[in-house]
């Protein structure tokens, strides 16, 4: 029998519902769910799990990602997501799932998506990737074939240069130990073993939370899917606090 996953960390700030009567009603959408790179898609199970408990018609979209590359993926991801046919939906994608995404959504024809979660998705290349493609080129080659170069730094890779996600409103959840090593030393700056919490923000996204979290656990994190929820409710992970009022004090 595996180990449960542990505990939330106390240093992430507290999960805060909206409660304000704003958006209380939100129109549930159907949720496609991607998964990231060389595990099966129900590792996303959890997820799936929490967002039909909240009343969404949730999918997880599967791919093989040995010996194939993310144009090929995305296509792929592109055709199962259409044949539901739904006029619009929402996404949530963990790790290399953002990447795909981003792809299929500029080079595929998909519904008209209106919100989307990324969870420790490399949108700015992964430096992980850098160096096990420097070191292990052979290795990396043999087990994952090009799809590794494509997950690099800059032009080096496709991650950057995936596309945006132009008129949908994207959250981004990023995870690491809040160190300034993180959780691999191998990564520079704070990361969740796998990706540095800085390779994961996305030109034009609306929100963005840090947790401490590794890279896997964070898709069985009770607090990771009150976000993913929250966002998708209301286009934001927290409820919005107020100013407080200074009298004619200006800001």
């Amino acid at each position: 029998m595996s180990a449960a996953p542990p505990p939330d960390p106390p240093t992430d700030p507290p999960f805060i519902p909206d409660e304000s009567g704003e958006d209380a009603a939100p129109e549930l959408r159907p949720v496609m769910i991607i998964h990231g790179l060389g595990v099966h898609p129900w590792i996303m199970s959890m997820i799936a799990y929490r967002l039909r408990k909240s009343g969404r018609r949730a999918h997880l979209i599967g791919y093989n990602s040995y010996h194939t590359t993310i144009p090929k993926i995305s296509h792929i991801v592109a055709r199962k997501i259409r044949r539901f046919g739904y006029d619009e939906i929402d996404v949530v994608a963990h790790s290399m799932g953002g990447i795909v995404l981003r792809y299929a959504y500029n080079h595929s024809q998909l519904p008209r998506i209106r919100r989307a979660v990324t969870i420790g998705s490399p949108h700015r290349g992964s430096s992980l990737a850098n160096y096990v493609t420097t070191k292990l080129t052979r290795l990396s080659r043999l087990v994952l074939g090009e799809i590794l170069l494509q997950m690099r730094h800059g032009d080096l890779g496709l991650a950057a240069r995936a596309g945006t996600l132009d008129g949908v409103e994207v959250g981004v959840i990023a995870g690491g130990n809040r160190s300034k090593n993180g959780m691999n030393p191998l990564i520079k700056g704070d990361n969740d073993g796998i990706v540095a919490v800085e390779e994961t923000p996305l030109l034009g996204m609306k929100d963005f939370i840090h947790v401490s979290q590794g890279h896997t656990f964070q898709l069985f994190n009770r607090r990771v899917m009150e976000y993913v929820i929250h966002f998708l409710d209301h286009g934001r992970f927290r409820k919005r606090v107020p100013k407080p009022h200074h009298g004619d004090d200006e800001d």
